[in-house]
C-alpha cells in the first residue's frame, strides 16, 4: 500500500499468494479491486476456478531502490589538508555531485544519496576535488556494498567504478574508504 510507479513507467510485477482454508467461505473485501476469485483468476481450469471463493487481496508494491555513496577515510587520512573527494553518480535522475568536506580523517559532508529507477543502470565513482593537491592515485581505494533488503546482489562490487542496476525495494549503499598509500 502506499506505492508508486516512477514517472514513465507504466507497471512492474507483482506476486499475490491467496490461500483457501478449510471450509473457508467468501471474503468480504474493501473494494471489488481487491477481491480475488473464480472471475479474476486466469489459467485455471474450469474446475479449479468453480472452487475458487472470494478472498480479500492485499497487494505491497515494493519501494523504490534508493542509493547511497559514502566516504571514509583511514589511515592518518587526507595525504594534503587540502584534499577534498568528489563522489559522482551516472544514471537516470542522479544528483549533482558531492564533494567532501572536513579534515584529516573526518568527513563532515553528507553522502551522495538518490531515489534510482527500477531496471536502470548507474555508475559510482570519486575523484580528486578541485584544489586537492594529491592525486586520487596517491590513494588506496576500499570499496564495500550492502543492500539491506532488496533482492539485488551487490556483494561483488568491490571496486570503482561500481555498476548497478537497482530494482524495486533495493536499499543499496556503497562506502568507499581511502587509505593514503606509503611510500
Amino acid at each position: 500500500s502506499g506505492g508508486t510507479l516512477a514517472a514513465g513507467v507504466s507497471s512492474c510485477p507483482v506476486t499475490a499468494t491467496v490461500t483457501t482454508a478449510a471450509a473457508q467461505g467468501a471474503a468480504t473485501c474493501p473494494s471489488a479491486g481487491t477481491t480475488n476469485g473464480a472471475p479474476r483468476i486466469s489459467g485455471l481450469s474450469s474446475n479449479l476456478a468453480n472452487g475458487v471463493t472470494d478472498q480479500c487481496v492485499a497487494v505491497t508494491v515494493p519501494a523504490p531502490p534508493t542509493i547511497t555513496l559514502q566516504k571514509v577515510l583511514g589511515g592518518t587520512g587526507r595525504i594534503s589538508a587540502t584534499d577534498q573527494f568528489s563522489l559522482t553518480a551516472s544514471g537516470t535522475g542522479v544528483p549533482a555531485a558531492v564533494t567532501t568536506t572536513g579534515s584529516g580523517i573526518d568527513v563532515s559532508s553528507a553522502p551522495l544519496s538518490f531515489t534510482a529507477t527500477s531496471g536502470s543502470p548507474y555508475t559510482l565513482n570519486e575523484s580528486m576535488a578541485s584544489g586537492s593537491a594529491s592525486a586520487l592515485s596517491a590513494y588506496t581505494q576500499w570499496v564495500s556494498c550492502s543492500n539491506a533488503g532488496g533482492p539485488t546482489d551487490v556483494s561483488g562490487l568491490a571496486a570503482l567504478p561500481i555498476t548497478v542496476t537497482p530494482v524495486y525495494g533495493d536499499n543499496i549503499s556503497c562506502v568507499i574508504t581511502n587509505y593514503p598509500k606509503t611510500n
